[in-house]
């Protein structure tokens, strides 16, 4: 299984990919994306939308995780808005 993993930023946003099964996974990649705060909000959001799409054509992800604070922080399939 492969996860995408992001911790959110307006002006920096981390990601990295792991893959593995079970309590076993083994990083893949990780990188940001930054954008400059003397950018519109807009224009930044754009930009880290632009990047995290580049991130998930290349890793190929079933799942996706963030260090958001959420309720038992489950894993979401790519593409589905809400928990499973």
């Amino acid at each position: 299984m492969r996860v995408l993993g992001i911790d959110p930023g307006s002006e920096t946003l981390g990601w990295g990919v792991v893959e593995g099964s079970g309590l076993k996974y083994s990083p893949v990649d990780f990188g940001t994306v930054k954008s400059s705060p003397k950018e519109s909000f807009s224009k930044r959001l754009l930009k880290i939308y632009d990047g995290i799409e580049a991130v998930i054509r290349k890793f190929q992800p079933e799942f996706e995780s963030n260090s958001t604070n959420r309720p038992n922080n489950k894993r979401r399939p790519v593409g589905n808005s809400k928990p499973n």
